[in-house]
């Protein structure tokens, strides 16, 4: 899962913009427990969905809610 993450971050490097790229690279981080790192990708990619509305939110908003659920 560490080598799929680091192609995901180099197609963002690439192209930053590239939503699906930042999704992946988000459940690649939650896979990893990388959650700070998931997060800000899940958070990228509603702001680039804003754009393109490729996505269903609601998933994301999920996965969201689930990576900081234990904190509470």
């Amino acid at each position: 899962m560490e080598e799929t993450l680091k192609l995901f971050k180099k197609a963002i490097e690439i192209r930053p913009d590239y939503l699906l790229a930042n999704l992946n690279a988000g459940r690649a981080s939650q896979a990893l427990n990388l959650r700070k790192e998931a997060a800000d990708y899940y958070k990228k990619v509603l702001e680039l969905n804003k754009s393109y509305q490729e996505i269903d939110e609601t998933d994301i908003l999920n996965r969201l809610y689930k990576l900081f659920e234990c904190d509470e």
